[in-house]
């Protein structure tokens, strides 16, 4: 008898700690159930603002984007048939049935969020269907009015195969975010499905979202040298050169592309994707073994598909050309071309076989980063005859010349290049 009134004291006690673990706003740990490894899910801080990427880790990265507005403009208190998606030629977020009830601020956030608030009808369960192409997806919510409800989140993939289970209990006042990403980064998730107790209207707000993942790839790299001619040559430079040489041009054409491989991230969306190209070593020696700056920069940008942003060269570790390329929505491309100048002042000295240069490019994007996707090009760079001298020293007047610091001025052409300074 004795231990019979024992446990029934501890179950009274467990429950009635539950019971103020709600009314302060603390959800518990949610159950979780795994399905086949396909994607990961949480349910998060309550204090914690809207999360920048989901992922990491082991798993993907994403970078999320806020979709908290409805397609069209409705009044307080009018229903909102579906949210609009932050990524061009991405389809809504749909609600259920008639809509959702349309709130302008939001109530009972504790990370500051005072955007739209949308109110279900109080049906058992409410289901968001999801764009195809989501990677990952997070909204918070509460009960609307009840103290306290528990709910069931169910995420199923486009084929309605349940993926994952996630169970909690929330009070009226703290909405709780709950979050959850492909691991495989192709499209795994579609619908979302909240379930509770029958006249429990929910509170849903501050949803994101992100495509699957892109693959940015350089699809085309290709070069072409100009070389200056011999001083009594006249003006006209000849394209095509087998080698460059100092003083001339290589002209860098680029394709930049997000290939949507089918069923990979067939609608997957490439924000802010830059081309990095690094000179690789940047500089050469003399025949002293003083150490020479090749000093190639930028003369020009030429856009031949699509609107390219603005290169930049950067002396700060070796030397690279970065080119900003914008976004890239799935199967879309982007050409554009590179013109350096080699400074006529980088005298080559090694051999017959002149200075060898590297070029390594690969393209990146801020929402993901994988590979790099590199393709490299090499050149033989020679000196030009007319740049190079001819000394006759006399017997015990030899002295070791002192190294100069070569620098170009202004981004000036090769044929105004000139020193700017002495050691």
């Amino acid at each position: 008898m004795k231990l019979r009134n024992y446990h029934l004291r501890s179950l009274v006690g467990i429950f009635l700690l539950a019971v103020v673990f709600c009314l302060l706003g603390v959800a518990f740990a949610p159950v979780a159930a795994h399905a086949a490894g396909t994607i990961g899910t949480d349910i998060g801080d309550p204090t914690d603002p809207a999360p920048a990427t989901l992922g990491g880790g082991d798993d993907p990265v994403y970078a999320m984007r806020p979709a908290n507005d409805c397609t069209e403009a409705v009044a307080e208190g009018a229903l909102c048939l579906e949210l609009a998606a932050p990524f061009p030629n991405m389809e809504s977020i749909l609600f259920p049935g008639s809509g959702l009830t349309y709130y302008a601020s939001a109530t009972g956030w504790l990370n500051g969020y005072t955007g739209p608030m949308y109110v279900t009808d109080g049906s058992f369960s409410t289901i968001l269907t999801l764009p195809p192409g989501t990677g990952a997806f997070y909204l918070y919510f509460r009960p609307h009015a009840d103290p306290f409800a528990t709910f069931t989140v169910n995420i199923y993939d486009k084929d309605d195969v349940l993926l994952d289970t996630l169970t909690t209990t929330l009070s009226r006042d703290v909405a709780f975010p709950i979050t959850m990403w492909s691991l495989t980064g192709s499209a795994e998730i579609r619908k979302v499905e909240i379930t509770t107790a029958p006249g429990v209207s929910v509170a849903i707000g501050q949803v994101g979202i992100a495509t699957e993942l892109p693959e940015v790839a350089i699809n085309n790299f290709t070069w072409e040298y100009f070389n200056p001619p011999p001083a009594d040559a006249g003006e006209t430079w000849l394209g095509g050169q087998g080698y460059p040489v100092a003083g001339g041009e290589i002209l860098y054409s680029y394709e930049i592309c997000n290939n949507a491989l089918d069923p990979y991230n067939t609608n997957s969306y490439a924000e802010d994707i830059q081309v990095v190209s690094q000179i690789v070593p940047p500089v050469v020696s003399d025949q002293y073994s003083n150490t020479l700056p090749l000093m190639w920069y930028i003369a020009d940008t030429l856009e031949l598909s699509g609107t390219v942003g603005s290169c930049s060269d950067d002396w700060t570790d070796g030397y690279q050309i970065t080119c900003a390329i914008g976004d890239l929505a799935a199967n879309e491309c982007r050409s554009f071309q590179v013109k350096t100048y080699i400074s006529p002042l980088a005298l080559v000295n090694s051999g017959p076989v002149g200075a060898v240069k590297q070029v390594q490019a690969y393209a990146i994007s801020s929402n993901f980063v994988e590979g790099p996707n590199q393709e490299e090009a090499q050149h033989i760079i020679q000196a030009q005859a007319d740049l190079q001298l001819t000394k006759t020293l006399v017997p015990g007047s030899e002295r070791r010349p002192r190294s100069v610091p070569l620098q170009h001025c202004g981004r000036q052409p090769w044929s105004q290049a000139r020193f700017c300074g002495r050691a």
